[in-house]
């Protein structure tokens, strides 16, 4: 039987900007490069709200699927929504 392997890919998403910045698509024989390439991103961008992230998926658009958050621009970051519970169990004295 034979069995698909995922290929990896590399995002660049601006938490900021609210946008995906880039994505490069590796086949898993070059699991070491995305790795790597990944790797730098993170380095490069360190402190700032950019995130350099590595997923597997069988297609892109698998990984649309299961992660969303990384393909829709303008989509309100995670803090908008947790902003309000904040608020509510952690008043300040």
């Amino acid at each position: 039987m034979d069995v698909a392997r995922d290929n990896y890919y590399v995002i660049l998403y601006d938490h900021d900007g609210r946008k995906q910045l880039s994505i490069s698509e590796y086949p898993s024989s070059e699991f070491e490069t995305a790795m790597r390439q990944c790797a730098e991103a993170e380095s490069k961008h360190w402190g700032t709200r950019i995130e350099a992230v590595l997923l597997g998926a069988a297609s892109e658009d698998a990984l649309r699927l299961t992660h969303p958050n990384y393909f829709r621009e303008g989509y309100p970051p995670i803090d908008d929504y947790l902003q309000p519970l904040r608020d509510y169990y952690f008043v300040a004295d």
